[in-house]
């Protein structure tokens, strides 16, 4: 299982968007989509925040939803490098792997 966000971004003039960082667009008004898919790209949970939300927070509530598909492993960024997550994965029976970002290779 793969999990990960991609920043959305909004007009400057939608009063719902936050301000928040992206690893692409450094500072950006807008939305975050996370997903959890299977490796072929199959959604297996989605949660959309503003774009000023940690990542590590929502990846606890995507973790926790999963606990159906009985998943053995989870790859995420170090965006994901919490001990809630950590623990949230823990408690599910996943194993997760966090990989660098690569800022020079980024999206």
């Amino acid at each position: 299982m793969l999990i990960d966000r991609t920043p959305l971004r909004s007009s400057l003039y939608d009063s719902q968007a936050k301000w928040g960082v992206s690893t692409r667009y450094h500072w950006l008004k807008g939305y975050k989509l996370h997903l959890c898919t299977t490796a072929k790209g199959i959604i297996l949970s989605h949660v959309l925040t503003t774009a000023n939300r940690n990542d590590a927070a929502v990846a606890s509530e995507l973790l926790a939803s999963l606990e159906q598909w009985n998943m053995e492993f989870a790859l995420g960024d170090a965006a994901y490098v919490n001990e809630k997550v950590r623990q949230t994965a823990e408690q599910a029976g996943i194993i997760f792997f966090i990989f660098p970002i690569d800022r020079c290779n980024s999206e």
